[in-house]
Parts: structure tokens; sequence; C-alpha cells
């Protein structure tokens, strides 16, 4: 294979893994199926995206329903309503599922378990909180946000026929209502402890779907566990706001120290993670300030890092880039729906990787100040005495000793090889010298 069909096969290969996608190993060949899609993380939009490959995916394997097994503390509104969309317009009957015993879905989650054709829970599972919080995690009561989530649940809640109240109540009073409440109040339809026991109970249910409505048939069917393609693996790992942050954080450090030091890998290198951070931070959805601070806070690092010293470009610029990355956040309350607990979780570790940031930047900072305090190198040695290594006639060059370490230098009197010499000047890597039995400079 020549040289240009190498990087052609390699693109090639990626593009059939990324594609493909492995169902569970013990999953029957034949007879009924249903596939299972698990949603234990932020809602992001690699979440949408795996709900949306698992649609297609169910079609393939001709599964007569999806159950979506729900563990989360709530992520972003955008993927969250993506994902109510996706189940809409599915002809394929999603179980929402609540499990295991112990799990949340709160917020986004809760949303999201109303938008399913037919909601279960396990015993001592949890549900609600989806009231929107602000980046401090303070309940917001804007009534123009409150109210729109608030219709966005009654309507799912509505379309499934199920306690419209309770849906109201989880946006506007924060209700939380565990597994057994859920089902007495006509929130959900089915308490299961186990999934087999779930599908025993789903089926012969009738469920309204974009095809119309449609008869489950669950009972002893065959479970396809759900997995997602490499792309949407690699996504949510971007797509998890922590990771992101991180990301975004140490790859404009990494270009930051790769300008300063000329060390181009580096630049490549923290220009690939930046791209990343902002894949998973989601950049179409920045405040056109936040996208100013930043390209701002770069173009000053910039100019900083190609003039000597450190002081008022570089400090603006850190100025910039960190206020800029908290606002590229996007934690307002109509982009993300997710638990207070969480949300002061993300700030501490949004708080640690600045803390990070910080330091390497005042570590940087020591280190070029020190260096601005040294004296110039074309003054270093003047005035000292140096040895003879040559034979030299008087303006001919030849070499010596100073410090331990061999120089060329310009001889202004004959020197004999170990005669000493007195430096009185620096021309580049070039030493003056004179003999030493004259007056010192």
């Amino acid at each position: 294979m020549n040289g240009k069909a190498k990087p052609i096969a390699i693109l090639l290969f990626l593009a059939f893994i990324s594609a493909a996608r492995v169902p569970h190993p013990l999953a029957a060949p034949y007879g009924s199926r249903v596939l299972l899609v698990r949603l234990e993380e932020t809602i992001t939009p690699a979440s949408y995206e795996a709900v949306k490959e698992a649609i297609s995916y169910s079609s393939q394997v001709g599964a007569g329903a999806i159950v979506l097994q729900l563990n989360t503390a709530g992520g972003l509104v955008d993927s969250m309503m993506g994902i109510m969309d996706a189940i809409a317009a599915s002809n394929t009957p999603f179980i929402g599922y609540v499990y295991p015993e112990g799990a949340k879905a709160w917020s986004a989650g809760t949303y999201i378990l109303l938008a399913t054709h037919l909601a279960a829970m396990a015993p001592h599972t949890v549900i609600g909180s989806a009231q929107p919080v602000t980046s401090t995690g303070v309940p917001v009561n804007d009534t123009k946000v409150i109210n729109a989530l608030a219709k966005l649940a009654t309507e799912r809640a509505r379309m499934h026929g199920r306690n419209e109240t309770a849906a109201e109540l989880f946006v506007r009073k924060n209700l939380n209502l565990g597994a057994e409440e859920a089902h007495r109040q006509g929130v959900v339809e089915i308490l299961a402890r186990t999934l087999p026991e779930l599908l025993e109970a789903a089926d012969g249910r009738a469920v309204r779907t974009a095809l119309g409505e449609v008869k489950l048939s669950t009972r002893g069917a065959s479970v396809l566990e759900f997995s997602p393609s490499l792309r949407v693996k690699v996504l949510r790992v971007v797509s998890e706001p922590m990771v992101g942050y991180m990301l975004f954080t140490f790859g404009f450090m990494a270009i930051f120290f790769g300008l300063m030091t000329a060390v181009y890998p580096m630049i490549i290198a923290g220009t690939i993670l930046t791209i990343l951070g902002l894949i998973g931070l989601g950049m179409a959805q920045v405040d056109l300030g936040a996208i100013l601070l930043l390209s701002l806070g770069f173009v000053l690092l910039l100019v900083e890092a190609l003039t000597p010293g450190f002081g008022l470009f570089g400090t603006s610029g850190i100025i910039c880039v960190l206020l800029g990355s908290f606002l590229f956040l996007s934690l307002s309350p109509e982009k993300w729906a997710v638990s207070q607990e969480w949300i002061i979780s993300f700030l501490m570790a949004i708080g640690a990787t600045a803390g990070v940031f910080l330091a390497f930047v005042a570590f940087v900072a020591f280190k070029v100040l020190r260096a601005r305090r040294k004296p110039p190198i074309h003054s270093e040695g003047v005035g000292e005495i140096a040895e003879a290594l040559d034979d030299v006639q008087a303006e001919g060059e030849g070499f010596l000793m100073w410090r331990g370490e061999v120089w060329k230098a310009r001889f202004k009197d004959a020197a004999k090889r170990g005669d000493k010499v007195i430096i009185i000047k620096k021309e580049g890597p070039l030493f003056l010298v004179k003999r030493a039995d004259g007056d010192r400079v």
C-alpha cells in the first residue's frame, strides 16, 4: 500500500468502527425483541444522539419496544427537548423505566419520563426537582422560563393520560415523588422491581405512537442491549460538562505555553483539546459576549507571548479567558435543568480547574520575571579572567576556557596557550579579550 492510500484506509476503518453497533452477546436471535437503552449520565447532546441511533437501530432489528432506563440528575434543556421530540416522532414505543432501586430521574430526567409512551419506576426511586436553577443552585422564579417548562411538562403528561397537576408541580414547586406515590397519583403506570417484571406488566397495554395506537407484546421478549456508535461514545465523554470544561481549559493552556516556548507539537495538541472542549460545551449555544471575551483573551495572550516580559497584556488576557469561559458554560436557567446538588459539585470542579490554570499562569509569570532579572547576556563575563587554549596572533581568533566552558574569542593581543586573558566585550557568541598582564577592565 502506498503512502497516499494509508491515510484513506485508516479513515475508512475508523468510519466503519464509528458506525458499528454491537448488540448484547446474550441477546436471542429470534422471537419478539425489546431494545434496552441506558441514560445514566448527564443529559447532553450525546444522550440525544444515542436515542436517535437507538430509534433507527430498533427498526433494523425489529424491536417491538424501546426500554429507556433512566438514572440521571438532569442536563441540557436543548438535549432534553430533542429526546422528547424524538420519542414523540418515534414509530417504536418507548417505555421509560427509572431503575435500579435507589435511582433518580430528576429535572431533565423527569421531563423525559413524562414524554415516554409508558412510564415505570422501580421501588425506592425518585422523580421530580424539575424547577430550573441558576448557576449558584438557587431555584429560578422567572415566569417566562417557569411557564414554558411547566407547559411542556403538562402537555407531555396530557399526551399520555397522566397527572397534569403533578407534572406542573414538578416545575413550579420542585415536587419530588417516590415510586409508590408516583404510581398512586397517576404519574407512572407501572411499578416493577426488575426488567422482566416490567416486560410482564407492560404486555398487552395499548400506547399511542407516531403511527397511531400500538399494542405492546413484551411478555418473554428477548432484551437486546443497545450499544451506541464510537462517535456517540466519544461525544458522551467530551460532552460531560466537567470534562468539556477541562479539555477547553487545558487545551488553551497548552496553546499559550506552546506559543511562549515555540513548541509547535504542544500548540497542535492544545488546539485539538480546545476544539474538543468547544464541542463538548456546545459552542452553538454560546452567547456572543462569551465568544468575544474568549477571542479577546486569546489575542491578548498571543501578543504577550510574542513580546518580552509578562505584564498588562497577559494579565488582561487571563481575566478575559476566565470570564469568557464561565459565561461559555451556559448555566443560565433556560439552558439547564439539573438538580441543585449537581450544580454545586459542578461549580467545585470548575473552581478546581480554574485554580490549576491560575497556578500554571503564576508559575510561567515567575519564570519570566526571574529571567528578566538576570544580567543581559551581552554583558555577562566582562572583566573576568579566562585561559587561552591556542597560540593566537594579535587580532586573531582562537578558543579560550571560561567558567569551565570552551568559547571562541578574538584576541586583541598576541597570546600563547595557557596565557591568562581578560574578557573586555562580548559580540554575540564571540568574546573580545586582551592579555591579563595589562590593566584590567
